[in-house]
């Protein structure tokens, strides 16, 4: 938001939500719903998936290093010869 000058108030005005629901968004304290997906993509005329695609690369790399090692443990089902 700094890029385009914007407070996270700014922000929350015009999307029409609170402030501290931009908040927790950023903080990665709430995760990103189908209802926030499509508010910034009619704001910056991209789409709800791009917005949810983020969600979930942030969600595929927090279980990843929350999982630590355990997915390496995971023996890939090898087609046969």
């Amino acid at each position: 938001m700094p890029a385009i000058g914007w407070t996270q108030e700014a922000l929350a005005g015009r999307l029409g939500v609170s402030r501290r629901t931009i908040n927790e968004i950023l903080r990665e304290k709430r995760s990103a719903s189908a209802d926030m997906a499509h508010r910034p993509a009619r704001l910056f005329d991209t789409t709800p998936e791009f917005w949810l695609g983020l969600q979930q690369d942030v969600d595929l790399w927090n279980a990843r290093r929350a999982a630590g090692g355990e997915y390496l443990k995971i023996k890939p089902i090898r087609k046969p010869a």
